[in-house]
């Protein structure tokens, strides 16, 4: 019965630690509005670059063309890192999601820091972010 009981808490323990929240950036891309994991946001060193926020985003897609298959619909999950102070960006992992929340297609990439072009959905996130959770804007 104890086994049962220990068997019960570490699979609940487990399927919490899955849970996220997404919030709304205020930001679309194309008209469909980018989410943020808020229960994900680390801050640490990379290299030269102090204190980068990485943070998970989440957004919407229709008829998207993946690895040369056209597919109607689905979602990606993104990891960004903003280097606020430099106020620079950069992609570090782009997931390619079914609606059912099967892998599509997963890139992993090294850090290519770039600034984003003014008023782009880019530049919004990386105010966003800045204001949100460095305090520099």
């Amino acid at each position: 019965m104890k086994l049962a009981g220990l068997l019960s808490i570490t699979i609940c323990a487990a399927t919490l630690s899955y849970c996220q929240t997404w919030k709304s950036t205020g930001v679309e891309n194309t008209g469909r509005e980018i989410f943020y994991n808020a229960d994900n946001i680390t801050i640490l060193d990379v290299g030269q670059h102090k204190n980068v926020i990485k943070v998970r985003f989440k957004e919407q897609f229709v008829n998207q063309h993946v690895s040369g298959v056209l597919y109607s619909s689905g979602y990606t999950l993104t990891l960004y890192a903003f280097d606020c102070k430099k106020k620079l960006w950069s992609i570090n992992e782009l997931i390619f999601y079914k609606p059912s929340g099967e892998v599509i297609r997963d890139y992993t990439y090294e850090f290519e820091w770039s600034t984003a072009p003014p008023g782009s959905p880019m530049a919004l996130l990386s105010y966003f972010i800045r204001n949100r959770y460095s305090g520099n804007s």
